[in-house]
C-alpha cells in the first residue's frame, strides 16, 4: 500500500518538474502577443485602477490579468488560452484593452487589489465593461478559450 503511495508521489513530482521545465520560457514570450489599449502590447499596458477608469470612460471594455512569472496556473492560462488566436481575435474585435498586473515581486499595490477581489494570490482575471463600470466580473482561476470568449461577450445589460 505505501509503495503505491510512494509511486504516486514520484509521479506527481515528475509531472510538476515537466510542467516547470516546459512552461519556464513562457514568462518572456507571451506578453507582446496580447492587444492592449490602442493596439499596444500587454507588456506596455500596466494595470492601474486609474487606467481602468480612463479606458472605461473612453468606452473601452477592459480585461485585467493579475499574474506572476512563478505562477504555473498563470503560465498555463497564458499559453493555452490568452495566446490563442481565437481569444486574441475576440479581444481585438470587441476592442478590449488588456492590462497586466504583474505580482512577480509581490508588489503591495497589487496585493491590495487582489484582496479587494477576495483573493490572496494569482491568477486573477477581471473584466470591466463601460456599461457597468462599478460591477467588475471576476473570472475563474482556470479559464478556457470557450469560457473566456463567452465572458468577453457577456456585457452587463445586453441581455446575455
Amino acid at each position: 500500500q505505501s509503495e503505491r503511495g510512494g509511486r504516486g508521489l514520484v509521479l506527481a513530482a515528475c509531472v510538476v518538474l515537466i510542467a516547470l521545465v516546459g512552461l519556464r520560457p513562457l514568462s518572456h514570450e507571451r506578453a507582446a502577443d496580447l492587444p492592449g489599449p490602442g493596439g499596444a502590447s500587454a507588456s506596455e499596458s500596466v494595470y492601474s485602477p486609474a487606467g481602468v477608469t480612463a479606458l472605461l470612460r473612453d468606452g473601452r471594455p477592459v480585461l485585467v490579468e493579475f499574474t506572476a512569472d512563478w505562477c504555473l496556473t498563470c503560465k498555463a492560462n497564458e499559453r493555452i488560452v490568452l495566446a490563442s488566436e481565437r481569444v486574441k481575435a475576440e479581444l481585438a474585435r470587441r476592442r478590449f484593452a488588456v492590462l497586466k498586473a504583474d505580482w512577480t515581486r509581490r508588489d503591495e499595490a497589487i496585493r491590495l487589489e487582489l484582496a479587494r477581489f477576495g483573493r490572496a494570490g494569482v491568477p486573477l482575471y477581471v473584466l470591466w465593461f463601460p456599461s457597468a463600470p462599478d460591477a467588475p466580473r471576476v473570472l475563474p482561476e482556470l479559464i478556457t478559450v470557450d469560457s473566456l470568449v463567452d465572458a468577453l461577450g457577456e456585457e452587463p445589460g445586453d441581455g446575455a
